[in-house]
């Protein structure tokens, strides 16, 4: 089972691939517009320049 287990692990991992951002690089979102990178605080960890008025952190974890 532990075996089938870790197969089933390591397909999922080699589909998987993460986006990085550099410090002044657009997110762009349909809605709202457009924002920059402020801060990078680990490996797809962001600071976003949110607007206060948004009520929402302005720290995310990009997961593409």
């Amino acid at each position: 089972m532990a075996q089938n287990s870790a197969k089933y692990k390591l397909r999922i991992d080699i589909r998987k691939w993460f986006k990085t951002l550099n410090i002044g690089d657009d997110l762009h979102t349909c809605v709202t517009g457009s924002f920059q990178a402020l801060k990078k605080l680990d490996n797809n960890t962001y600071a976003i320049d949110l607007l206060e008025s948004f009520g929402i952190s302005s720290t995310f974890q990009l997961k593409i």
